[in-house]
């Protein structure tokens, strides 16, 4: 059995910077401008980033399937994708169960059809258990359409 865990990283809160909305006072402030964000900005920056750096991935090997717990999100996806990539490669009937993954993003949608794609191209199917949100996600996208996902 092979287990792995993984944690986000800490951006730097000097290089975060809040987005002004068009400004109604004429052009010389154009959407997209920066400006000085509050001081409850950046501890609100700092409490986001901290549950961010919480919510490790947890990937744990069981001959074909692996299994899942956590976020797939952008600070997650692609450690996600490498690690389940070699996982695919060295399984014969591949099998990803994500029931105890409790959110899912555009990035970890990405890292799915890539996989996806890489167990086509090497003659396998990925068959995958997904539940709850992510499942939701995956049928409002029309992804599950694309993916083999078992009830």
């Amino acid at each position: 059995m092979m287990r792995h865990e993984t944690n986000g990283t800490k951006a730097s809160s000097a290089s975060a910077g809040t987005v002004a909305p068009p400004s109604r006072e004429g052009a010389n402030r154009g959407y997209g401008a920066p400006t000085r964000p509050s001081p409850h900005a950046e501890v609100q920056d700092d409490e986001m980033m901290d549950d961010e750096a919480d919510s490790g991935l947890e990937m744990e090997a069981d001959g074909d399937t692996l299994r899942v717990r956590g976020d797939i999100d952008l600070y997650q996806a692609q450690n996600f994708r490498q690690l389940a990539a070699a996982h695919l490669k060295n399984a014969r009937a591949p099998h990803l169960d994500l029931i105890e993954v409790t959110f899912i993003d555009s990035a970890g949608l990405a890292a799915l059809l890539a996989l996806s794609r890489q167990a086509h191209a090497e003659g396998k199917r990925l068959r995958l258990s997904v539940t709850g949100s992510p499942r939701r996600v995956l049928r409002i996208t029309g992804i599950d359409r694309m993916l083999e996902l078992e009830d």
